[in-house]
């Protein structure tokens, strides 16, 4: 599961991730320049100061920011590391909001530190950063880091087309794996923050601002899930990824994957939650079983230029050739406040566990009473009573393994959710009423498999010698596949 490093937009979720902090008050970064709360770019203008009903006054002069970026951290450390980039690169490099790197643009512009993290490339057309990290790939040459920031057009954001970015997506994705470098390489492929779409992040223990205007604790971060890509030779198989991770993951990583080369770094700005809280990655990676060929992505059409300037114009001829059918009509005055913040209570399921040993599956018996197995499918999603749902026993605790474990097998289509009954799995490994159920353990052991631990007892779901689960002393170890019908 990944997150957003902050529940905010745009540019906190770009300097958490390139600095590994937005300067919350009590957190490392010794600092009176922030949070960073907003997109605001002009020195004074993110300046806040509130007075609350007690006198306290809390200030807030943010922009620009002084503390460390990543690329600094990996500098100092001597690792090779670029920003690849074109003119129109949506203002979304966050370098040129520190002071740092503002003074370097203003002082020493063609070094080549400046180059690194805030050059140009490609003259003024949009394809530059692209044909240099493409031509890079090619050669071997890319720098042991490197961030590749595309135009606004190519972004998914509105107005602009999720195909276009799809088309960015894969020239990326072909470059990496047709690369000489292919099998020394990893891709990650993230987005800053969700653009709006719902979701219902718990509030993190570890990070808490005031609110400036209430004087009352609001969760920072992490925030809404997004997606998350990781395209490499120890990925391969469609996995999905299930540990809690947000933007500063991908620092984490770095840090481990630079100590194993001899280079190590810690980014000091990240504080002690986060790392207790958030993954490091390491165990996305399945380093003894790589998978060296390369990945085919479908066909995506490249997107729409303007014949005449060459520029991108998605969006504007997405417009023409729909026009009339593009905007929703918005129903001003016909809403409520009441019905225009209604929020569904419960949960919707998008994805079952297939929870898999020894080509045989956990299943809901044919009775409907016990837990049994049957045959494994190359597909995972055949079958509804190898389908279960995990709840967690405190979902305010995000990196806890406590669940309760409930059949899925009566939910055969989305639309049977609502009615669908969902039987809970006892101490006894038999199916009933949630107040009977038990409390498991799911235990990630490494190398891609997981153990399941009846709390109470300490015993662990086993499959004994004809096949049926059991509860032993002896740990299984069970693939778990995340899927969805």
């Amino acid at each position: 599961m990944y997150q957003q490093g902050v529940i905010a937009s745009t540019n906190p979720n770009r300097v958490i991730w390139q600095s590994g902090s937005i300067a919350i008050p009590g957190g490392n970064v010794n600092t009176t320049q922030g949070p960073v709360l907003d997109n605001n770019e002009t020195p004074g203008c993110s300046s806040l100061t509130q007075r609350l009903e007690n006198g306290t006054e809390l200030s807030s002069p943010n922009f620009p920011y002084n503390w460390q970026t990543l690329p600094e951290f990996l500098q100092d450390a001597g690792i090779t590391w670029k920003e690849f980039q074109a003119v129109d690169n949506f203002d979304d490099n966050p370098l040129p909001y520190f002071d740092f790197w503002r003074n370097l643009a203003d002082d020493n512009a063609t070094s080549e530190l400046a180059q690194q993290g805030l050059g140009m490339n490609g003259g003024g057309n949009w394809q530059g950063g692209l044909d240099l990290l493409k031509k890079q790939a090619a050669e071997g040459t890319l720098p042991a880091v490197s961030f590749y920031i595309g135009p606004a057009e190519l972004s998914e954001h509105p107005p602009f087309r999720p195909i276009d970015g799809a088309w960015l997506q894969k020239e990326v994705v072909d470059a990496i794996v047709n690369s000489p470098k292919y099998n020394k390489t990893i891709l990650i492929i993230s987005f800053d923050e969700t653009g709006g779409w719902g979701d219902q992040p718990k509030g993190t223990p570890g990070e808490w601002i005031t609110n400036p205007f209430t004087g009352e604790l609001a969760p920072s971060g992490p925030g809404f899930r997004l997606p998350f890509t990781v395209v490499s030779p120890w990925t391969r198989g469609g996995i999905v990824f299930t540990e809690p991770s947000d933007h500063i993951s991908q620092t984490l990583f770095l840090e481990k994957w630079a100590a194993a080369r001899g280079t190590p770094f810690k980014n000091t700005n990240i504080n002690d939650w986060r790392r207790e809280h958030m993954s490091n990655l390491v165990n996305l990676f399945d380093f003894e079983h790589p998978d060296y060929t390369a990945a085919a992505l479908p066909d995506t059409p490249p997107p729409h230029t303007d014949p005449l300037t060459s520029l991108l114009d998605g969006d504007v001829f997405c417009e023409q050739a729909f026009a009339g059918f593009v905007d929703a009509p918005i129903p001003y005055g016909q809403q409520t406040e009441a019905n225009s913040l209604f929020t569904e209570t419960g949960f919707k399921t998008g994805r079952y566990l297939v929870i898999e040993s020894s080509n045989k599956n956990l299943a809901l018996a044919s009775k409907r009473t016990a837990l049994s197995t049957s045959a494994s499918t190359s597909d995972k999603i055949i079958t509804p009573s190898q389908r279960f749902i995990i709840h967690a026993t405190d979902p305010q605790v995000i990196s806890q393994n406590s669940f309760r474990i409930a059949s899925a097998a009566s939910i055969t289509d989305a639309t049977a959710i609502a009615n669908a009954t969902t039987p809970f799995l006892s101490d006894k490994l038999l199916f009933g009423s949630v107040n009977s159920s038990a409390v498991f353990n799911i235990t990630y052991e490494g190398g891609g498999v997981y153990n399941i631990m009846e709390s109470g007892s300490g015993l662990f779901i086993s499959l004994g010698n004809n096949g049926a689960p059991t509860l032993s002393r002896n740990a299984e170890s069970f693939n778990i596949f995340s899927v969805s019908f």
